[in-house]
């Protein structure tokens, strides 16, 4: 019986899924994953609505590969202006969000962008792959095949190097409320 439901729901998961992740090969393979979690725990359903189940299993999976996901640092290069770990995400601004703060928004990643273009590159680097790409000292020191301390003091030095390029900047006050310097 569930899994006609099931069936019955693949097109609206499907549509769902492109909303969690914006790329229908990725909706695809979330859509899937949603399938065949339920079916492995469709003794769990409650006997309420499949699709309401079914996209909170999905949204659960979508956190999950969210934060599992890794940044790729084999094409990591501190020198690409167009890096997704060199630039701070602002395309998760609410459309209810003013002009002021994007605006503001802009600026702090132009001059935080400017600021470690400015450091040692060895510096920058783990300081990106650590504070923007979300990895621990642990990962980073893994990935860059240096030591834990080595790592920790880079990244202390980064964030001094930072704040000293900084530090007569009117943004400053900004990137301390992003959680970029402390």
């Amino acid at each position: 019986m569930i899994q006609t439901q099931i069936q019955d729901n693949y097109s609206k998961l499907l549509y769902a899924s492109k909303l969690f992740t914006r790329n229908a090969h990725d909706a695809e393979d979330l859509t899937h994953d949603t399938i065949t979690k339920a079916l492995d725990k469709a003794d769990q359903w409650n006997g309420g609505d499949v699709y309401k189940w079914m996209v909170s299993i999905m949204r659960r999976l979508s956190i999950d590969q969210h934060r599992k996901a890794k940044p790729n640092l084999n094409s990591f290069d501190i020198t690409d202006t167009n890096s997704q770990y060199r630039n701070i995400k602002t395309s998760s601004l609410n459309p209810e969000q003013s002009h002021l703060k994007r605006v503001k928004q802009e600026a702090v990643k132009e001059a935080f962008n400017y600021a470690v273009s400015r450091i040692n590159p060895d510096l920058a680097k783990v300081y990106m792959i650590h504070k923007l790409g979300g990895m621990k000292t642990k990962d980073v020191a893994k990935v860059t095949k240096l030591t834990e301390s080595c790592i920790r003091t880079r990244i202390r030095l980064a964030k001094k190097a930072i704040k000293k390029e900084l530090e007569n900047s009117k943004y400053y006050v900004y990137l301390k409320e992003y959680n970029l310097i402390k």
